[in-house]
């Protein structure tokens, strides 16, 4: 009933559903059309590295929207969890599953469908499912860490500042602008909690493979050199392809776990807000309104002087 009515909520309000489409159709249609047309010499190679950290940057900022998970319901699920209406475990599994599918899994597939064959990418089966799985597998990280990181923010500015910030240090240390074999030794291992490091790694080396570059800087006659020989200069390895797989899954539990630790904590230390104060006037008793006098008792108290006058007149 829970998975239900999370389901059914993101059905009633599709904005955000549809957006994540929207996004993903138009983006794969113009980068697709930038990188169009890739062949084997040095500046194809070029293309293709910069279209996975594009690939990379577009998925991990699209973790984003996986903030408002547990930020706008927060309040709502607290008041649920203390009536027992459920556990914390099942609403966050279904919360989680529920994203995942809809907003991480189907636009990554959709953009894939459409941005594989526009760039015009190696036309392997096996290529293009692991291309498809590394985009899947790097948003629901995002999306997984984003949701994570806004477990202890009630602001939903705050938490979007601080995710951001953190992405941006991850992106940075995908491959593509350090290079990992020159890098220090506590710069690697900073390296190694970045999942972009592991995903560019696996599209990069994906693409180029038991490749030729042919290498045709202006002045010299075009020269083939290996591909593996730009993916060594750059610190990697198409050997590690499926390690890097399994490496993205484990972020993916990883994030998931550490949503869930930071969401138990929180609803341990959990108490309803208190109603606003009222103002010291509307809390104040009201005074009540004189009585007006009544006809009947101006008509009495007429009535007793009248008789109290003519008492008087016969004493006299």
């Amino acid at each position: 009933a829970l998975y239900w009515r999370i389901a059914l909520n993101v059905v009633r309000h599709p904005s955000l559903l549809r957006l994540h489409l929207l996004i993903a159709a138009v983006l794969s249609l113009g980068v697709g059309a930038v990188f169009h047309g890739v062949s084997d010499n040095l500046a194809s190679f070029q293309n293709r590295s910069g279209a996975c950290f594009f690939v990379l940057a577009l998925f991990g900022f699209s973790g984003l929207s996986a903030m408002e998970v547990f930020i706008d319901e927060q309040e709502l699920m607290f008041r649920e969890l203390q009536a027992g209406f459920y556990r914390l475990s099942t609403f966050f599994a279904a919360k989680v599953s529920v994203d995942t599918v809809l907003l991480r899994a189907v636009p990554a597939t959709m953009f894939a469908v459409i941005f594989y064959p526009i760039m015009g990418l190696r036309a392997e089966g096996h290529r293009f499912v692991v291309f498809i799985a590394v985009c899947i597998l790097v948003n629901t990280a995002s999306g997984l860490l984003c949701a994570a990181i806004s477990v202890p923010f009630d602001s939903l500015g705050a938490a979007n500042l601080a995710a951001t910030i953190i992405m941006l240090l991850l992106l940075l240390m995908n491959g593509a602008l350090v290079n990992l074999r020159e890098a220090s030794a506590a710069l690697r291992g900073f390296q190694s909690t970045s999942f972009f490091r592991y995903g560019f790694e696996a599209l990069l080396c994906n693409e180029l493979e038991d490749t030729v570059v042919m290498v045709d800087a202006p002045g010299i006659n075009p020269i083939p050199v290996k591909s593996r020989v730009f993916l060594s200069v750059l610190g990697m390895d198409a050997a590690h392809i499926p390690l890097d797989l399994i490496v993205l899954v484990g972020f993916c539990v990883g994030h998931a776990a550490l949503a869930a630790v930071l969401l138990h904590a929180k609803a341990a230390f959990w108490r309803p807000r208190c109603l606003p104060r009222r103002s010291a006037r509307a809390s104040a008793p009201r005074a009540a309104p004189p009585a007006a006098d009544s006809p009947n008792g101006a008509t009495s108290r007429g009535g007793r002087s009248q008789g109290s006058s003519g008492k008087g007149a016969l004493m006299h």
